[in-house]
């Protein structure tokens, strides 16, 4: 912003994987600290934090890295313990929602990444919009209010807006990209998933313009 003198309202954070817990640890940072607010954060394929991930991540959806000690939850947080940075997303966005003004947050994610679960997602979709209520929200709660547009073979469209100030999307779709590539250690088909194809969509170019421009229909159907 000093440098390029690019004012943080014409600048929109997106990270994908690893690169999610990034943007939006500098985001909450930025609110925290300077009380600066980006036009908004974009983020792909993204996950809760790093120790739950673990617990399910494979790499390439073949190589588990603590999913095999499932059944030994001692040994788990054993492993977890050795983590750094736990990179708390969930947590940096519900700060990050709460400190600011404005929100402009979008999810993207694909049901079929083996790699990283569009159910992190989900969490952190419910995280952000549990984080605009001082009470909290429950579950029964949020299902009550938010939009939700069925894509149908596109997947889903999911709007949570608090007092129109801040909006928080979630898009899930279907298919990300994958293409098979062998078979794991128990049969099943494995391949390059959408955990990363899912970059080369044209609803992540979309969703990076409507930062800045809201598409009408968006608004129209938000009144209903």
């Amino acid at each position: 912003m000093d440098v390029a003198k690019i004012p943080p309202e014409r600048i929109a954070l997106v990270g994908q994987s690893l690169g999610t817990a990034v943007a939006a640890a500098v985001a909450e940072h930025f609110v925290r600290v300077s009380k600066v607010e980006f036009a908004g954060v974009v983020l792909i394929a993204a996950f809760s934090d790093m120790p739950t991930l673990l617990l399910t991540y494979a790499i390439k959806g073949l190589i588990p890295i603590l999913s095999p000690l499932r059944p030994y939850p001692r040994l788990q947080r054993f492993f977890s313990g050795f983590l750094r940075d736990t990179w708390d997303t969930s947590s940096r966005i519900a700060s990050l929602v709460r400190r600011s003004q404005k929100v402009n947050l979008h999810l993207i994610h694909s049901k079929d990444d083996f790699e990283i679960s569009w159910k992190h997602s989900e969490a952190l979709f419910y995280a952000a919009a549990n984080a605009t209520s001082t009470l909290g929200l429950t579950t029964k709660q949020m299902e009550a209010v938010k939009l939700r547009q069925d894509l149908h073979e596109g997947g889903s469209f999911e709007i949570w807006n608090a007092e129109g100030m801040k909006r928080i999307t979630k898009q899930i779709v279907r298919y990300g990209g994958r293409f098979n590539t062998g078979y794991n250690f128990n049969g099943s088909l494995i391949g390059e998933t959408g955990h990363n194809r899912i970059t080369t969509y044209p609803c992540i170019a979309r969703t990076v313009q409507h930062v800045f421009e809201p598409p009408e229909q968006d608004k129209q159907w938000e009144d209903r």
